[in-house]
């Protein structure tokens, strides 16, 4: 779903990098009262060529299932080996 909740795509939002303004491809929503239905220029400050960026959706996972059981594998092993060399620093 777009940040503006208008449609169900997902990774459509882009910025226009001069003013920052944040609108979603699909839809045509944004930071600004309106739709847009045409995006050669931005909507807000006229800027032309190349002036869209890819915007990360807030919406997605930050961390799939599979990396969280890497990250704490990983983890887990920093642990057991820092157990390990306190033992030997303490018997000498």
């Amino acid at each position: 779903m777009c940040v503006w909740g208008h449609c169900t795509e997902t990774d459509t939002t882009q910025r226009c990098k001069f003013c920052g303004t944040k609108f979603c491809t699909a839809c045509g929503r944004g930071d600004f009262l309106g739709s847009a239905d045409n995006f050669d220029k931005c909507y807000v400050c006229q800027a032309k060529n190349k002036f869209m960026e890819q915007v990360p959706n807030p919406n997605t996972r930050r961390y799939t299932p599979e990396h969280l059981a890497e990250l704490k594998r990983i983890k887990e092993e920093t642990k057991v080996s820092k157990g390990s060399n306190k033992s030997k620093k303490a018997n000498p």
